[in-house]
């Protein structure tokens, strides 16, 4: 069934318009915003390091997501330099 042109005037020319259903492949969608590195102990103790993290995504997602740093060495090699002792919150 055709409800009418949606390209035509007065309309809001969705023709092209990729709609989704709700919640129906709705999911969190966790990025890196900012990271800080704090390196003044690394000789006698650990590095520190903390991450901005921002949800784009449709949902909220869960307590306790496991994140995982990795470091970019001299080299150009990728180094998994730890997990942090708490989950994110």
């Amino acid at each position: 069934m055709h409800s009418g042109d949606c390209w035509a005037p007065g309309q809001s020319n969705s023709y092209r318009q990729n709609v989704q259903g709700q919640g129906q492949f709705s999911s969190p969608d966790l990025s890196v915003c900012a990271v800080d590195a704090d390196m003044t102990n690394c000789r006698s103790g650990p590095a520190k390091a903390s991450a901005v993290v921002y949800n784009g995504g449709a949902l909220v997602s869960r307590p306790g997501v496991t994140v995982d740093f990795y470091v970019v060495l001299e080299n150009g090699q990728t180094a998994h330099w730890g997990r942090p002792p708490r989950p994110v919150r």
